[in-house]
């Protein structure tokens, strides 16, 4: 819950380790769309052939990590439920 990492095609130009960036992730909640924005730091990188790998820090301002913290609990209890119907 303190960081995402992203898979990329390319690795964007001149971003480095402990680089400042914002997240904008858009999720549905109830049918309605959840926006977080977010200052994250980037943590690492990683590199194979054909793709990358990076890995940022959240930096949330005040009341963002309860709401990040209720999207993920509706979705774990969303996947029991339908376990439960299988």
């Amino acid at each position: 819950m303190d960081a995402v990492k992203l898979a990329l095609n390319a690795f964007p130009a001149g971003l480095k380790k402990d680089d400042e960036v914002v997240i904008d992730m858009v999720l549905t909640m109830d049918k309605k769309p959840l926006i977080l924005n977010t200052k994250a730091v980037m943590f690492r990188k990683s590199e194979t052939r054909y793709n990358f790998s990076v890995v940022f820090l959240f930096q949330f301002a005040p009341g963002q990590r309860n709401k990040l913290v209720q999207y993920i609990t509706q979705i774990q209890m969303s996947i029991i439920r339908e376990f439960k119907g299988l």
